[in-house]
C-alpha cells in the first residue's frame, strides 16, 4: 500500500467517522464525538488543500480541491444539524416555562378571587 492509498482510505475513514457521529442515537448528547468529528473534518480539508494526496497532482489536483470541499460541506451539514437540535431544545424549553407561566398564573388568580369573596354564613 503506497502512502496515497493510506491517505485516500484515511479521507475514507474521516467520511464514515462523520456519518456515524450525527447519526447515533442521542447523538447530540455527546458533544465530544460531534466537535471531534468536526475537527477531523476541518483536519482532513486542510490538508487536502495545502498538501493534497500526491498522486493527484496537476490535472488531478481538482480531486483533492472536490474531496477538501465535500470536507467542508459535511462541517456546514454538521453544524446545521447541531443548531437545529439547540433551537428545538430552546423551544420546548421556552413552551415548559411558559406552561408553568400560565399554571402559575391560574393558581395567582384563584387566591386573590377566594380572598375576595365575602365570607359564607354571616
Amino acid at each position: 500500500m503506497t502512502f496515497s492509498d493510506a491517505l485516500l482510505f484515511g479521507m475514507v475513514a474521516v467520511m464514515a467517522i462523520n456519518y456515524v457521529a450525527t447519526r447515533w442515537p442521542n447523538w447530540e448528547n455527546r458533544p465530544v464525538v460531534f466537535w471531534l468529528a468536526q475537527l477531523a473534518n476541518l483536519t482532513a480539508a486542510t490538508y487536502l488543500f495545502y498538501e493534497g494526496i500526491p498522486e493527484f497532482q496537476g490535472e488531478l489536483a481538482v480531486v483533492n480541491v472536490l474531496i477538501g470541499a465535500l470536507f467542508i460541506f459535511h462541517i456546514l451539514q454538521n453544524n446545521r444539524r447541531y443548531q437545529r437540535v439547540i433551537q428545538d431544545r430552546r423551544a420546548e424549553y421556552k413552551a415548559q416555562q411558559q406552561e408553568i407561566l400560565k399554571q402559575e398564573l391560574q393558581r395567582i388568580k384563584e387566591e386573590s378571587s377566594e380572598e375576595k369573596e365575602p365570607p359564607s354564613g354571616q
